[in-house]
């Protein structure tokens, strides 16, 4: 069996339609966390650029981290990568290390991300919602911004893979085995189909595949 969810705001839909947000025991435990990480984030140099720099902590980007955490903590006792379409600025890649960490489980971590925008849009997208190079990001500034984070330049390089590439090609090269959590943040039609139809088959038992 393997859940699905949806991210809206800070509640999570299950694939049974029940209704659940985090939990009072899960946002003191991330609270107490993040506050004790603050003090090891670096300073950062002046060239850094604006997506490279830490996100402050809002809401909005705390639900998301504690949106995350129930979810890994649902699969603490599965073992699997955690695999993520749609890397963006690696906001979400933050949230996943900052979690684990909370939870006492290693795991590995691929990103795939083109790093190039969009691909050409679908007759099945929205006109006008996505054009191909659209959201384009850095693989380097990921990297910057996950250690400028405070994430240890050797976890990121022991821990996290970013596989760069359009997702029909770089599917291809992942090797981590069974996956425990599937994120899937790609936002058109083509992308959203090809990489469940790559990824579903190497989806653990008991795993959670999140759409957002």
């Amino acid at each position: 069996r393997i859940s699905l969810s949806v991210t809206i705001a800070n509640s999570v839909i299950s694939s049974d339609g029940t209704y659940a947000r985090c939990s009072t025991a899960s946002v003191d435990c991330m609270i107490g966390w993040l506050v004790r990480r603050t003090s090891a984030i670096p300073r950062l140099r002046n060239s850094a650029t604006e997506k490279e720099r830490p996100i402050q902590l809002s809401v909005a980007h705390a639900s998301r981290v504690l949106y995350f955490y129930e979810h890994l903590k649902a699969v603490q006792n599965i073992d699997g990568t955690i695999v993520e379409c749609g890397v963006g600025w690696g906001r979400s890649l933050l949230a996943f290390a900052i979690c684990l960490r909370a939870l006492g489980r290693e795991r590995r971590i691929y990103g795939f991300d083109s790093f190039e925008g969009f691909p050409e849009p679908s007759p099945e997208d929205l006109p006008g919602k996505a054009r191909r190079g659209h959201y384009r990001t850095n693989q380097q500034s990921v990297i910057r911004f996950l250690t400028n984070s405070g994430l240890d330049r050797s976890y990121v390089a022991s821990r996290i893979t970013l596989v760069p590439g359009f997702f029909r090609e770089s599917m291809t090269r992942y090797d981590g085995g069974p996956i425990a959590f599937l994120h899937l943040d790609v936002d058109i039609y083509t992308s959203y189909k090809e990489t469940l139809e790559h990824f579903y088959p190497q989806v653990a038992p008991g795993a959670i595949i999140a759409f957002d």
